[in-house]
């Protein structure tokens, strides 16, 4: 009996949390933020690429226009995990790690590639809305 529940509540979760990322996906402010980071990405590595951009208030910016996201159970243990990794030294530890110019050039490479990943799946997201008659304005 408990096992099936489980069961059934993982699947309510995997639904969740793939609804979420749809809406997620299909915002247009998504798609702004994509090219905002395309764009730091990108001259981060064109002038200086053993340093990350400063993306310090983006996510300021981000909480204004994306919709309402409901997470459930998972935004408790997200943020239990960020509240033990604070309490374990991880702020200190990312810092060190980011310190190395090599990282910081993967990293900015990386970035700019989950950007245009991001940025096309928000793209195809819309274009899917628009044909099912959804029209954003």
């Amino acid at each position: 009996m408990k096992a099936k529940e489980a069961i059934q509540e993982a699947k309510a979760a995997k639904g969740r949390i793939g609804r979420a990322i749809a809406v997620i996906l299909g915002a247009r402010v998504t798609a702004g933020v994509a090219c905002l980071l395309l764009i730091a990405f990108g001259m981060a590595l064109v002038q200086n690429p053993q340093r990350l951009p400063p993306l310090g208030n983006v996510a300021s910016l981000v909480a204004v226009g994306l919709p309402p996201l409901e997470f459930g159970k998972e935004k408790e243990i997200f943020s239990e995990a960020v509240g033990a990794a604070k309490r374990q030294g991880g702020v200190e530890k990312a810092q060190s790690f980011f310190a190395n110019p090599m990282v910081a050039m993967i990293t900015n490479w990386v970035g700019l590639a989950a950007a245009i990943f991001v940025l096309g799946w928000g793209v195809r997201a819309q274009s899917l809305q628009w044909r099912r008659g959804i029209r954003p304005f």
